[in-house]
């Protein structure tokens, strides 16, 4: 009764670390938005690159600097000047009706010179400044303020484009196009972010900010103490596991249904193209953490199935131990002495491979910003230098068999080589009247 009570209990506290998780993900993000400004920078820094917000850009800035142009105007007085040089009525007329073709041809070198600005370096420096000058107003916005740089609208967050426009109207001027000097300031805006539950979202931004990096912390104690009350750790670990990449998964469909939403329930005004773009970039971390944590858990679990009394994972143990053995003696007959140090390894195999696995844990949590390919990368390691361990340990043995044929009679039997270390550990669990009995098949606590 007791063991089944530990292991409902333990259920439930890796089910809650499991939850823990998948919240400990979105505060981190939302932490780093909301103080890193490097990072906001970072992470919106290559919109300024991407063909659907610079087409989005192009065309706000030229409807912009267009619609203030009345060529309608332009034309009169013109006409009217040059009837009062001598020009007669009906030539006056037919030129009052080009208004309509000379704002289409200006409305085109306008476009023209806005592309060539939004496809340069230049406004990739502008975007970048505008963006960093933006962050405090984010902050402001999802606090609950506005700003002069970000606007809220409702639920929409646009930011200004008033640099550029500047930009684009010198451009117009240097090139020629003097009437552009004379256009009156311009308000244009490009939408960053829009929603009808912002207010929601203040609140869950919020109390996640709160939490900030204290929520992970939590979610690994609470992790910790699940393994630690489970009456079978090895499964516990296993469980764990797979419950992570649960609620990764969870986590990253919850983004691809979310960002459908996001984009159905946009006006007809909002670039879809451009929307798509920033909503990716500013849900990258998010997706991204996602894949690395269920790739973590995906580990975790080969790990605790590996260590395992299942058949093939002992079928897989004993082919790694057994070819490393095999490294290990070759490198004893070769010459290779480990001395001292590998009959420390040989003696302390246990503590060393916890604390190798432990380390390679440690390294991957204090990985700035890490990806599924860390993750992978740090497995890797530590498996290498498990191996090596391994290897060494096996000369080492060898090295031991050695020295004690060499002090026996030389007529004694030679045949056989020495046993791995994985071996020899066998030996040693067999029974007198039958096969091995692996202390992982009877107790796993």
């Amino acid at each position: 009764m007791k063991r089944r009570f530990r292991a409902a209990a333990s259920a439930l506290v890796l089910t809650l670390a499991c939850l823990l998780a998948l919240l400990s993900v979105v505060a981190v993000w939302a932490d780093d938005v909301i103080e890193d400004t490097d990072t906001y920078v970072a992470t919106v820094a290559p919109l300024a690159h991407d063909p659907a917000v610079q087409q989005a850009v192009t065309n706000r800035v030229t409807t912009a600097l267009s619609s203030r142009i009345d060529m309608d105007a332009v034309t009169d007085a013109l006409a009217d000047t040059l009837t009062n040089n001598g020009l007669s009525p009906g030539v006056a007329d037919q030129l009052r009706r080009l208004s309509g073709p000379l704002e289409s041809g200006i409305e085109g070198f306008v476009r023209d010179q806005v592309e060539s600005i939004v496809q340069s370096d230049t406004f990739a420096d502008l975007w970048t400044t505008a963006n960093r000058d933006a962050h405090a107003s984010m902050v402001k916005i999802l606090t609950g303020e506005g700003s002069d740089t970000v606007d809220v609208d409702g639920g929409t967050v646009r930011l200004q484009l008033g640099p550029i426009i500047a930009q684009a109207q010198q451009r117009l001027v240097d090139r020629g196009f003097g009437l552009a000097g004379a256009i009156p300031e311009v308000d244009r805006s490009i939408v960053l972010v829009q929603s009808d539950q912002l207010d929601e979202v203040r609140t869950y931004v919020r109390i996640l900010h709160a939490v900030g990096w204290w929520l992970p912390l939590i979610a690994l104690a609470v992790a910790a103490l699940g393994v630690w009350i489970a009456p079978n750790r090895r499964r516990a670990f296993i469980g764990l596991g797979f419950g992570v990449l649960a609620a990764m998964l969870v986590l990253v469909l919850g983004l691809v249904i979310g960002r459908r939403i996001y984009l159905d329930r946009l006006p007809a005004s909002v670039e879809q193209g451009a929307a798509k773009a920033v909503f990716d970039a500013l849900v990258k971390f998010l997706r991204e953490s996602a894949w690395t944590l269920a790739v973590l858990g995906v580990v975790t679990a080969l790990t605790a199935f590996l260590y395992g009394p299942a058949r093939l994972a002992r079928t897989i143990r004993r082919g790694l131990t057994g070819g490393l053995g095999a490294a290990g003696r070759a490198a004893a007959d070769a010459g290779v002495r480990t001395g001292a140090v590998g009959t420390w390894v040989a003696a302390h195999r246990g503590p060393l491979y916890l604390g190798v696995i432990a380390l390679g844990g440690l390294w991957l949590f204090l990985w700035n910003d890490p990806t599924p390919g860390s993750v992978l990368l740090v497995a890797v390691l530590v498996a290498l230098v498990l191996a090596v361990l391994e290897a060494v340990a096996a000369a080492a043995a060898a090295e031991r068999e050695a020295g004690a044929r060499g002090g026996k009679d030389h007529g004694g039997d030679e045949g056989g080589g020495g046993a791995t270390t994985w071996e020899a550990d066998e030996a040693k669990s067999r029974t007198p009247s039958g096969p091995m009995k692996d202390p992982r098949t009877s107790h796993e606590d």
